[in-house]
């Protein structure tokens, strides 16, 4: 069915995991956790890219056990299931941030909270992750030093560090990073773009802020030194610039919104699997008009302000980190390499359907054990924070 019918595997995929949030959100009581402040229509997006990203590695998993190549699939509706995902990801991050700029032409921007806020959000799970790679890699290397300890050392800082400079296969441990399906790039450039913000402030408010941008300039230069990103992944974040100056315009809102472009915007996409990557002019030029439309406040004919489209995005971010991972532990450890790579077509699929809701429920708890309480205590942190300080300049006045 996922080489047969793709089509329809998708669907039945994207049926399963709503059904899982309709579930999971009963429990959840989502009212009090899903903001309404932020921009609902791309927050019910962001659930499903990070949902499309699963099934794209899951095509990728099956050539992988069955013929040892780990490579893009030969469906075009699969790899922009995987490449069209992580476009609007890097997307989303642009149209946030730039908005973000564009807000503060008249207010300074506090740059050390900034960036301490993306290390609360990104850095907790992500060091989760990490450490189960670790072990995962101990268990298979039966707990034995394979290399140098220089080596090791040098691959996991390597990993530590949002996979700057590589993803290097640890303790010699074959092809480390398909554990984690090689999610991991995509956060590199995630920070390579956080540290061009203070540049971007110049271009898009013509202020200065020296400190900023001398902190991040020494940084970007000793980054340098270990990693030189590939350009064209850049060309992903122009799409996010263009939204956020689009939403500003009354006009496209307003047609936007329409219902007609509800239609448009699912022609765009269906036009995407003409194309045999996503990171050429045209797919980027449709990828982009999608996404204004939906930044605008479409919301795909209802389905991204649905409460559970919403829960998944707000737990996009351990879809996302962890789908690998639960494949991989399901593939080699619970159920091995041969029995899977054994398995037919139809076989295959229905154990991806299966295991789609145990990636969502793995994000599910990750969001509600780890993700929420340090967001909420980096909250909480910054109100205790701000009332010191109030309460030392009421003293000295």
């Amino acid at each position: 069915m996922i080489f047969s019918a793709p089509v329809l595997f998708v669907l039945s995929s994207i049926f399963i995991a709503y059904l899982t949030a309709v579930f999971l959100v009963k429990i959840e009581k989502p009212s009090n956790v899903v903001s309404t402040t932020r921009n609902v229509a791309v927050d019910g997006l962001r659930g499903y890219l990070a949902f499309f990203v699963f099934l794209h590695h899951a095509y990728i998993w099956y050539f992988y056990l069955t013929n040892g190549g780990w490579q893009l699939p030969e469906s075009n509706l699969f790899v922009h299931l995987g490449q069209s995902s992580v476009v609007l990801f890097f997307m989303i991050t642009s149209y946030l941030f730039t908005g973000k700029l564009l807000s503060s032409s008249d207010t300074e921007i506090n740059w050390v909270r900034l960036y301490k806020k993306r290390m609360i959000r990104l850095l907790p799970l992500y060091l989760i992750a990490i450490l189960i790679v670790f072990l995962l890699v101990a268990i298979i290397s039966d707990w034995m030093m394979a290399v140098t300890i220089n080596e090791l050392i040098d691959s996991v800082v390597k990993w530590l560090v949002f996979s700057i400079g590589g993803r290097p296969d640890i303790n010699g441990v074959e092809r480390t990073r398909y554990m984690s399906a090689g999610v991991t790039w995509s956060i590199a450039y995630e920070w390579l773009y956080y540290l061009l913000l203070p540049l971007l402030a110049v271009i898009f408010t013509k202020r200065f802020y020296w400190k900023a941008l001398i902190f991040t300039g020494f940084l970007l230069y000793l980054i340098s030194f270990y990693w030189w990103p590939r350009m064209i992944i850049f060309n992903c974040f122009v799409g996010g610039f263009v939204a956020s100056f689009a939403v500003r315009n009354n006009w496209i809102v307003s047609v936007s919104k329409n219902k007609y472009s509800s239609i448009v915007a699912c022609i765009l996409l269906v036009l995407l699997i003409f194309f045999d990557n996503a990171y050429d002019l045209a797919p980027l030029f449709l990828l982009t008009l999608f996404f204004i439309i939906v930044a605008s406040g479409n919301n795909l004919f209802g389905v991204l302000s649905l409460i559970p489209s919403r829960w998944l995005g707000e737990i996009s971010y351990g879809i996302y980190l962890f789908h690998g991972l639960v494949m991989f532990i399901t593939f080699y450890f619970i159920l091995g390499y041969e029995y899977v790579g054994n398995l037919s077509e139809i076989e295959y699929s229905f154990l991806v359907l299966l295991i789609a809701p145990f990636v969502i429920l793995a994000a599910h708890v990750l969001h509600i054990t780890i993700e929420r309480p340090f967001m909420n205590a980096g909250q909480f942190e910054n109100g205790v924070w701000r009332y010191f300080k109030a309460y030392l300049h009421s003293r000295r006045t």
